[in-house]
């Protein structure tokens, strides 16, 4: 929960997502979707400041449609245009291929399973290492997309 937590905080750059406020201080993370047991997924969390938070829950701030208008848009920023492209790929088709490093935070998160290596860049005798504990660096890979990818792509209508 931690970890989803600091991401919250970095896709807001520590700010409100509704009014801006920037002190970590002021600042609370909001579960989108109330349910008991809270859901602690990634995509039902969004940082507010305790006073767009408070007025929320009070009926006088930002709606649950607001604050899902917003979410979606963080999504967005936070999966990047690759990785949410990855995603839509891997759900149209079975696999994406894709650079390690574009898709690897997707892997992190849930979203997509890493399937097969496909190419390599191997290291030459008159090139410096690249890496001390192997001569392999996988360049390409196919990756699949998960339930819980498909579930993100469906909940906030990013297919």
């Amino acid at each position: 929960m931690a970890r989803t937590d600091n991401l919250l905080y970095i896709e807001t750059e520590d700010a409100c997502a509704n009014c801006g406020l920037r002190d970590v201080r002021a600042l609370t993370v909001h579960h989108i979707e109330q349910s008991a047991p809270k859901n602690e997924d990634y995509d039902n969390k969004i940082v507010l400041c305790h006073n767009c938070h408070q007025c929320h829950h009070s009926g006088k701030g930002p709606t649950k449609a607001q604050i899902e208008e917003i979410k979606s848009r963080l999504i967005v920023k936070t999966l990047t245009r690759l990785g949410l492209n990855a995603l839509k790929r891997a759900h149209r088709g079975s696999v994406v291929i894709a650079m390690p490093f574009t898709v690897d935070h997707l892997v992190e998160w849930g979203y997509l399973r890493h399937v097969q290596d496909l190419a390599f860049w191997e290291e030459d005798e008159d090139e410096p290492k690249l890496l001390e504990t192997g001569k392999q660096v996988a360049s390409e890979a196919a990756y699949a997309i998960t339930e819980k990818g498909k579930r993100l792509l469906e909940k906030w209508k990013l297919k």
